[in-house]
């Protein structure tokens, strides 16, 4: 059986992802630079079917010392992009992305930037820091060693029963990269998450019901044919 356009594409993700794994394994092995080895690995999400505001943290982890930086560019894609961005693979809804509350920015920055929602799958925030007085040095945010949340990313699977979908930050758009005081970008290590609708466990049930409802019915013809022939 020929592999679907959607099999084929999840396999690649799973594929990237491993990629993704091995440079950070042998970027963990070098020695760290100033900057530090910062790394955002998306998570492989269950979702329930038809519901919107499924929501989910994305964190970056520093491996290195201390990096500092002044904006975020926060990019992230479903699948290929979908139909709309002349894809294959029509996926769930990019809802909403939050780059301040509960963020390394929530304290220091100058409100929420970027086009929001591009096409369904494909959405963009940012923001950046407060802009120094004249005089002043740059305003910074420092990411420390560890754990840090960046974005919490809504998806909204409405009109999707079941399947697994990519989800990236490497984008048709641009790839996630965060501004630093000397106006360069740094683009962290980028590793690929996946999307999975779960079906209703009511589906599976009525599935399960039709099967061994069909189950039945072979076995009583089967019986019903042995039974006859024994009278006969």
């Amino acid at each position: 059986m020929k592999p679907s356009t959607q099999d084929w594409f999840v396999a690649r993700c799973h594929l990237r992802r491993l990629a993704g794994l091995a440079a950070l394994a042998a970027g963990l092995a070098l020695t760290v630079s100033l900057r530090g080895q910062v790394i955002i690995d998306l998570p492989e999400l269950f979702l329930q079917p038809h519901m919107a505001n499924q929501a989910f943290d994305v964190f970056i982890q520093n491996e290195g010392g201390p990096v500092e930086v002044t904006g975020i560019g926060f990019n992230i894609q479903v699948a290929d992009g979908g139909p709309e961005a002349g894809g294959l693979i029509d996926g769930p809804a990019i809802m909403l992305v939050d780059v301040i509350t509960g963020t390394i920015f929530e304290s220091n920055n100058n409100g929420v930037s970027g086009t929001g929602s591009i096409l369904p799958q494909v959405y963009e925030r940012g923001t950046m820091t407060v802009r120094p007085a004249p005089g002043e040095n740059e305003s910074v945010v420092v990411i420390g060693t560890g754990r840090w949340k960046i974005a919490r990313v809504t998806l909204d699977t409405t009109g999707f029963d079941s399947g697994t979908y990519a989800l990236t930050l490497n984008t048709l758009n641009s790839p996630t990269k965060f501004t630093m005081p000397d106006a360069d970008d740094m683009i962290p290590i980028l590793i690929e998450g996946s999307v999975t609708v779960v079906p209703e466990p009511g589906g599976w049930a009525l599935g399960t019901g039709m099967m061994l409802l069909g189950y039945a019915g072979v076995r009583a013809a089967r019986g019903h044919r042995r039974s006859g022939n024994q009278t006969g």
